[in-house]
């Protein structure tokens, strides 16, 4: 037996309703800072400036955190990136 097509309308509500339950805050921890580091991180989302500090459990909206986790990711790729640059120039 086929499964039955859910209908536009359908789709719509179901995906409203998952967005509806998202929680608009979450609680993230940044490392603590390091030596000369600013003790605090500045994110800016659409205008709107935020100041997370370091080394603490802070409530931020949704978006604030996925920019925290983006920044670390690039952070990340970058590190990478210059260790296998640095690792080449050596040979």
């Amino acid at each position: 037996m086929a499964a039955e097509k859910k209908t536009d309308v359908e789709e719509k509500t179901t995906a409203k309703k998952a967005v509806e339950k998202m929680p608009d805050t979450v609680i993230v921890h940044l490392d603590d800072a390091r030596d000369g580091e600013p003790e605090v991180q500045y994110v800016s989302v659409n205008g709107k400036s935020y100041t997370v500090n370091k080394g603490e459990d802070v409530e931020v909206p949704l978006a604030v955190a996925e920019v925290l986790v983006n920044s670390k990711d690039a952070m990340g790729r970058y590190k990478n990136y210059v260790k296998e640059k640095e690792y080449k120039t050596q040979k």
